[in-house]
């Protein structure tokens, strides 16, 4: 099946929550709608989601962050894949989003926590 990426909408909430639950973290489908909505309307932000034969398979959050001492970059603050998933190149492929986001948004580095 042919992997897809694409930005991130907010009818993917209960699907991006899913995944972050499945990864440890405690965010409810109505929580993470509207951190993505507050996210929207700030500049510098990037969410792409990855699915795979129509069903999601991960998604990632990078922001740009912008320093007065030091040179700006685009930053991954979320990378999720799926456990059945992983291995796939799919963390990979997301990560080439955010770098594309990057530069097309002025940040020449990508860099991972």
């Amino acid at each position: 099946m042919e992997l897809t990426i694409r930005p991130m909408a907010v009818d993917d909430a209960p699907h991006v929550a899913g995944l972050a639950h499945e990864a440890g973290y405690q965010a409810m489908p109505d929580e993470v709608a509207q951190r993505f909505r507050r996210l929207m309307l700030l500049p510098n932000q990037g969410l792409f989601v990855a699915s795979e034969g129509g069903e999601m398979v991960g998604w990632a959050h990078v922001q740009g962050v912008l320093q007065l001492h030091a040179a700006s970059y685009a930053a991954v603050v979320g990378l999720i894949v799926c456990r059945p998933m992983r291995g796939r190149g799919i963390g990979q492929a997301l990560l080439g989003s955010c770098r594309d986001w990057g530069q097309a948004n002025g940040f020449a580095d990508l860099r991972l926590p």
